[in-house]
């Protein structure tokens, strides 16, 4: 499969660089990002033309991570026309939709992807139905709209043994003075040593931080997760982790120090990795985003549907 993926590369964007990532480490799709999104590339940093602490949240978790991509970004115009490309995917809807006029004219609508990663619950006028649109904060079901959420690289699991001695990590979402980590490794560490992670809405409920916290083999504490929107976060282990907030909010933390609440974190932590590994990749969020697209293509799904809700049996 041949795609073209269409942004905006002045900045970086989680949801638009994530999906990208994982589209790039599939290894059996092409793949050619227009403009190229330099800060995915390992080489803008190790020639020095950039740095990696110039990036939103430091560069942590998705930046410099993979070689060179060397697509042909040439005649990119002309290859529209001959309908040279299977998908063509626009990753920041509300920052480019360079040759919407060419694309729209030349591929069907399921043969077009729109992305939203902004943090609002705006869709972008005139989009739905032109393909299919998948929002990040999504409160709504609509024909042809699908949610989709950030993810985390498969080289930021953490798989070896973790050893816990503190209740609760340094950063805590609520307060950005205990933002203190100047290096991907010690704020990795000291989530891999923690039981739980206090993580939170922000300006949208989906958040790298939550990715984070799962990925380093730690609980995030989800502060009022009851409350948000059925279709946002869809792929995220909403039931688990409303689980452990509860048990800390009736117990306190210091219970999952005791005999009973170490098996009871045990038992909810390993679910946690497991559904991490699976379904919160950036290549397995790189195969939900196809996947839809097939069925859609199929004939299979028009919305929400099953896709959306990943069964996981631990």
């Amino acid at each position: 499969m041949k795609i073209l993926y269409i942004s905006d590369a002045e900045f970086e964007d989680y949801l638009c660089d994530g999906l990208l990532h994982g589209l790039l480490s599939l290894g059996n799709v092409s793949v050619v990002d227009f403009g190229r999104r330099w800060m995915l590339y390992q080489t803008d940093f190790s020639s020095g033309a950039h740095s990696l602490k110039s990036l939103r949240g430091g560069g942590f978790s998705l930046y410099g991570l993979l070689p060179e991509n060397n697509a042909d970004r040439e005649d990119i115009n002309t290859k529209i026309k001959a309908h040279y490309f299977d998908l063509i995917i626009y990753g920041n809807v509300f920052k480019t939709l360079e040759y919407i006029s060419l694309v729209l004219e030349n591929y069907k609508p399921q043969e077009v992807l729109f992305i939203d990663g902004e943090d609002h619950q705006w869709l972008y006028p005139g989009l739905i139905q032109r393909g299919l649109y998948f929002k990040r904060e999504l409160n709504q079901t609509l024909k042809g709209v699908f949610p989709i959420h950030f993810a985390i690289p498969e080289s930021k699991l953490s798989t070896g043994p973790v050893n816990k001695d503190k209740l609760f990590a340094q950063v805590d979402a609520r307060n950005k003075e205990t933002y203190i980590f100047g290096n991907e490794t010690d704020y990795y560490a000291d989530y891999q040593k923690s039981f739980f992670a206090i993580t939170m809405q922000k300006v949208g409920w989906d958040g790298l931080r939550h990715y984070e916290i799962l990925a380093n083999q730690c609980i995030p504490n989800f502060l009022h997760l009851v409350e948000c929107p059925m279709q946002t976060m869809t792929r995220f282990p909403k039931l688990e982790a409303y689980q452990a907030a509860s048990l800390i909010e009736k117990k306190g933390a210091e219970y999952f120090l005791t005999r009973e609440g170490q098996d009871v974190y045990t038992f909810l932590l390993g679910k946690l990795v497991r559904w991490t590994h699976q379904y919160l990749t950036t290549k397995a969020l790189a195969r939900y985003v196809l996947e839809v697209q097939d069925a859609v293509s199929s004939g299979h799904i028009y919305h929400l549907d099953l896709l959306t809700t990943p069964t996981f049996n631990c």
